[in-house]
């Protein structure tokens, strides 16, 4: 009887430790946002409340949007014509996870990968909420644009896995960093 009891307790206390020891998923947020923020002051970046000219972004202005994500424009585009409903996106980008050492994922060129990302604009079943925030704010061709996007709104919180080399572990609350460039095909 001794040894079952010593046996039960000892399984409970097994349990205690290892849920003890688990980080939660409002802990695994608050470690997110502090290497967003942590990125932020390592790479020297200005954290704007409102969107400068076309013309004036400075090589470290990103603005602070809605849910986290933070945005800056790296080339306007061509002008003309802007991505429509139903217009053909054709995405080629660079991940970066925001820690040292950093991990990423290249597809920019066909060197990278023959096949770019696409997907119909106005469909979001293959894109991350953050991507298709900043394919908004981009809009015609050729624009280039980098993202800081929090695990909630990336790729990682689209289980199941989409089909793209895009996130690493999509289980993970692990904040990106993403380049991207848009086309479209109308």
């Amino acid at each position: 009887m001794k040894q079952i009891i010593t046996l039960i307790c000892t399984a409970i206390l097994l349990i205690v430790g290892y849920s003890c020891s688990q980080q939660t998923y409002a802990k695994q947020l608050k470690a997110e946002e502090q290497l967003i923020q942590d990125y932020i002051r390592r790479e020297h970046i200005n954290v704007l409340h409102s969107f400068p000219a076309e013309d004036a972004w400075q090589s470290n202005d990103y603005v602070a949007l809605d849910k986290g994500l933070y945005y800056h424009l790296e080339k306007a585009g061509e002008s003309g014509d802007s991505i429509q409903a139903g217009n053909l996106a054709i995405i080629r980008y660079k991940s970066y996870t925001l820690s040292l050492p950093t991990d990423s994922v290249i597809m920019w060129s066909t060197t990278d990968s023959a096949n770019p990302v696409t997907f119909v604009w106005g469909t979001s079943d293959k894109a991350c909420e953050g991507w298709l925030t900043a394919l908004a704010l981009m809009k015609r061709q050729y624009s280039e644009c980098k993202i800081i996007v929090p695990s909630k709104i990336g790729f990682s919180s689209q289980a199941p896995y989409l089909g793209w080399s895009v996130s690493d572990d999509e289980s993970s609350v692990t904040p990106r960093l993403y380049h991207l460039q848009l086309r479209f095909q109308k």
